[in-house]
């Protein structure tokens, strides 16, 4: 059977596999089940085969040949055999594949979480859609606040401070203000900025950079 590139391996290590697939429609629709027999409880780690039933899950996951994926997978419910556990029923995990009350799979959410730190919200969802991912500015933003920043290198020398406000309007006319501060490494930016510059801008960006260290002015 010939299936998604890329996606035997990750279902797989869930254990679970890809039983067809529909194309008619402007999204591939994957059907998956399981494999997985037997199951531990969260609650008290007591491995259980009763089965009294399942629903499944819809989760997007990367697109094949610029075509959004959908992947329709069977869950299974598993009931704890523990009589002195407090926990009836549990869900076969999906860790490695999705988080628990995601609608992508951890790659998509990663691929959406890259383009968001390089692009910015509103650029990164046009730059999506282009390769078939389906976003929004909100959802970008909601999962770089979730991964975090990652812990600089090194101190920054000069720090770059933003601050404003933005206000919105809501349903009933009634406007909301949105006080907004962004600090930034100044000097990393400027550095980004001077690899795009000739070599004499190079220059009077670095002097820049120095009188900003030393709490000068070059104007």
């Amino acid at each position: 059977m010939t299936v998604k590139p890329g996606l035997p391996l990750p279902l797989k290590a869930v254990g679970k596999r890809v039983e067809g697939w529909d194309e008619s429609g402007n999204c591939l629709q994957v059907e998956v089940s399981g494999a997985v027999r037997r199951a531990a409880c969260p609650s008290c780690l007591h491995r259980s085969s009763q089965v009294p039933g399942c629903y499944q899950r819809q989760l997007a996951d990367l697109p094949s040949f610029g075509q959004r994926v959908t992947l329709s997978i069977d869950v299974r419910r598993f009931k704890c055999v523990n009589p002195n556990c407090a926990r009836r029923t549990f869900s076969e995990k999906l860790d490695s594949l999705a988080e628990p009350s995601q609608r992508r799979t951890q790659r998509l959410s990663e691929s959406v979480r890259s383009l968001g730190y390089a692009l910015g919200g509103a650029a990164a969802v046009r730059f999506a859609s282009r390769l078939g991912v389906s976003t929004s500015g909100d959802t970008v933003l909601r999962e770089l606040r979730r991964a975090g920043c990652a812990e600089p290198a090194t101190s920054p020398v000069v720090v770059g401070i933003d601050d404003w406000m933005a206000k919105f309007l809501g349903d009933s006319g009634f406007g909301k203000a949105l006080h907004v501060t962004v600090i930034s490494d100044a000097v990393a930016n400027l550095a980004s900025l001077a690899d795009k510059m000739p070599q004499n801008g190079t220059r009077i960006l670095a002097g820049r950079i120095s009188a900003a260290s030393c709490g000068r002015s070059t104007d």
